[in-house]
């Protein structure tokens, strides 16, 4: 099944801002704090959670980042030895 870079192979691709939202939540940025990094308003991001969230075929904003990485939308990189 063929898949793109920021979004599910069955659904409709992120857009660079849902993309970029979706890795900050992942990094456990809360929603009013990636507002004041864009520079949006609260609800702004809201509806780029809502979004994502909707594109992803996620119930929650956790299930949206789980769903992130089992389908490598997401990764964590391997830790390099010293």
């Amino acid at each position: 099944m063929p898949s793109n870079k920021r979004g599910r192979a069955e659904g409709t691709p992120l857009s660079q801002r849902q993309y970029d939202t979706l890795i900050l939540l992942a990094e456990g940025d809360t929603p009013e704090i990636i507002a004041e990094i864009f520079g949006v308003k609260r609800n702004t991001v809201d509806a780029f959670v809502t979004q994502l969230r909707d594109k992803l075929g996620a119930k929650t904003t956790a299930h949206a980042i789980a769903i992130a990485y089992d389908t490598g939308l997401l990764f964590i990189p391997e830790k390099k030895e010293v």
